[in-house]
């Protein structure tokens, strides 16, 4: 919740984390799956609820992943940021914790990780040094802060956190 000092963001932004065409893929997959167990279900003459119960284990996990969106939000003297539902509350980062603001125009080399969540060619993973969120987009940023993990968000609107980040530090 923003202070009440502070209601209206410089800048705002949802994105989802999951691209329409992973989420596709995943149900087109799926979709043989569940039809070989109804064949077997009718088969071998097996009550209904199992196909039912299959559906809802192939295609419910769908949902919640489809739900997965970062939401961030500049305020006058705060950055506020959040996956949703992953993260129960904002992460909140103070713009004067923010040493430096660097814009980025190569997309970060993936690592192998076990900090690490993909999300077909997007991903999130946090290590000693950053917390990186890279998602689509062609640019992105970095807030380095001292003392702390360093931010990396990689969306389309990057460039315009950047400015409205830089105008809210002068």
């Amino acid at each position: 919740m923003p202070p009440a000092h502070d209601t209206t963001p410089r800048y705002e932004t949802t994105i989802p984390l999951v691209s329409r065409g992973l989420t596709l893929f995943l149900v087109v997959t799926s979709l043989p799956v569940l039809g070989l167990i109804a064949f077997l279900t009718a088969t071998e003459n097996d009550p209904w609820w199992v196909v039912a119960l299959a559906a809802l284990l192939l295609f419910g996990p769908l949902f919640v992943v489809g739900q997965l969106r970062l939401h961030v939000e500049l305020f006058e003297n705060e950055l506020r940021y959040r996956v949703r539902p992953w993260h129960r509350r904002d992460r909140v980062l103070a713009v004067d914790d923010v040493a430096r603001v660097e814009r980025l125009f190569q997309r970060p080399r993936s690592k192998v990780t076990l900090r690490r969540v993909n999300l077909g060619r997007d991903w999130i993973d946090w290590n000693g040094d950053e917390v990186r969120y890279v998602l689509s987009g062609d640019s992105g940023l970095r807030l380095e802060r001292d003392g702390d993990r360093d931010l990396v968000f990689w969306f389309e609107a990057a460039d315009e956190l950047a400015r409205a980040l830089e105008d809210a530090r002068d």
